[in-house]
C-alpha cells in the first residue's frame, strides 16, 4: 500500500456533517463543486458592496463575517424587501471575532430610501449569535418599512454574519435572497448571495475535461466513455433557453464535474492507495494559513487517511480521533510511508 502525502490542508467549516463519518457520498462532491463555483469561477473584476452585501442574507450562519465594509466614517448596511411590511423584529447574528465592534448598532427604516427612522440603538453590551445561540433581536413592533438599514455611528469598520427580518404574524425570514446594498466593499468583500446568479461555467468544465482527456489518451488511457459524458453535458447545456433555472444549470454542472473526476482519477500517475491530509477549523484571522499564529487558532480537526479515492465512494479515517482539542499543521511522513 502506497501513502502520498498532500502537503496542504483543509478547513473544517462549522457544521459539515461531511467529516462526521467515513464514507464521502456524491451529496459532498456537489457541495464542493457549488463552493468552487462561487471562489474559483465567479465574475473578474471588483467585487460590488450589493455582491458582498448579499452574504448576510444568503441564509448562511456560521460566526464569520456575512459582509465587510472598509474602514471608514459612519458605515451601513441595508436590505430592500422589495414592498413595505409591517414588521415583527429584526435579529442580527454578529462575527464572532471582534464581536464588540457592533456594540452600538443601529436599525433605521424607510419606505423610499431616502428619509429615515431611527427604529433601535444598542446599549453597548456585545452580542454573538452562532456561537452562543443568542442573536440580538429587535422588536419593531408592527412598523412599517420596505427597506431595513444597519448603521454605526463613527470610524468603524462594519460586518455581520447574518440578517434576518420578520413580518408580523409570519414566521418566515423575508429578507432572504432579497437585494442588499452596503457603504463599501473591503479586502475581505467576496461575492456572495443566491445561486441563481452563478454562472455554473459548464463551457468551461468541459474544456479543461477535453485537455485532461488529450493528455490521458496519450497516455493509453481509454478515453472514450468520458468524451461521451462531455458530449451529453455539452448538449443538455446547449439547449438550455436563456433565463433557464437554476436548478437545472446546476444539474448539468454537477454531471459535467462528475464526468471530469471520474477521468482523472484514472490518470495512471495516481499509483497510490491512499492520501494523507490535514483538516482545521478556520483561524481567527484570514491569514492563518501562512503565519500560523498559535494564539488566533481554534480547536478541530485532525489527521486523516483518505482511502478508496478513485471511487464514487471514498472513506476518510481520523488517526487522531479522541485526541484532546487542538489545532493541526502540516505532518511529516516517513520516506516508506508507514510513520507519520
Amino acid at each position: 500500500m502506497r501513502v502520498f502525502a498532500a502537503f496542504l490542508s483543509a478547513c473544517l467549516l462549522a457544521g459539515d456533517a461531511a467529516w462526521s463519518r467515513s464514507v464521502l457520498t456524491g451529496e459532498d462532491f456537489e457541495r464542493d463543486w457549488e463552493r468552487q463555483s462561487v471562489l474559483r469561477e465567479a465574475p473578474s473584476g471588483a467585487v460590488t458592496p450589493a455582491e458582498d452585501a448579499g452574504g448576510a442574507v444568503d441564509g448562511v450562519i456560521n460566526g464569520a463575517w456575512g459582509f465587510h465594509t472598509e474602514i471608514e466614517d459612519d458605515p451601513w448596511w441595508q436590505v430592500d424587501l422589495g414592498e413595505a411590511a409591517p414588521l415583527d423584529r429584526v435579529v442580527l447574528y454578529n462575527r464572532t471575532e471582534f464581536a464588540e465592534r457592533n456594540a452600538r448598532v443601529a436599525v433605521l427604516l424607510s419606505d423610499d430610501g431616502t428619509a429615515w427612522h431611527e427604529a433601535y440603538r444598542h446599549g453597548g453590551a456585545a452580542f454573538l449569535g452562532h456561537a452562543d445561540g443568542k442573536p440580538l433581536e429587535v422588536a419593531l413592533g408592527g412598523r412599517p418599512a420596505r427597506i431595513v438599514r444597519l448603521a454605526l455611528a463613527g470610524r468603524s469598520y462594519f460586518h455581520l454574519d447574518e440578517v434576518e427580518v420578520y413580518r408580523r404574524g409570519s414566521p418566515q425570514n423575508i429578507a432572504r435572497g432579497k437585494p442588499a446594498a452596503q457603504s463599501s466593499t473591503s479586502q475581505w468583500s467576496v461575492r456572495r448571495g443566491d445561486a441563481g446568479g452563478r454562472a455554473y461555467d459548464v463551457p468551461a468544465v468541459l474544456a479543461r475535461g477535453a485537455k485532461l482527456a488529450a493528455d490521458l489518451r496519450a497516455m493509453g488511457v481509454d478515453v472514450a466513455p468520458a468524451r461521451a459524458a462531455f458530449d451529453a453535458a455539452r448538449a443538455a447545456w446547449d439547449a438550455l433557453r436563456s433565463g433557464a433555472d437554476a436548478a437545472v444549470r446546476r444539474r448539468i454542472y454537477f454531471e459535467a464535474r462528475a464526468a471530469v473526476r471520474a477521468l482523472a482519477v484514472r490518470n495512471p500517475l495516481l499509483d497510490f492507495d491512499r492520501v494523507l491530509f490535514v483538516m482545521r477549523a478556520p483561524g481567527a484571522l484570514p491569514h492563518m494559513s501562512d503565519q500560523h499564529y498559535g494564539w488566533w487558532s481554534r480547536p478541530g480537526g485532525g489527521i486523516f487517511i483518505l482511502e478508496d479515492f478513485r471511487t464514487d465512494a471514498p472513506r476518510a479515517r481520523c488517526l487522531t480521533e479522541g485526541w484532546p482539542a487542538g489545532s493541526f499543521q502540516g505532518p511529516d511522513l516517513s520516506y516508506d510511508g508507514r510513520r507519520v
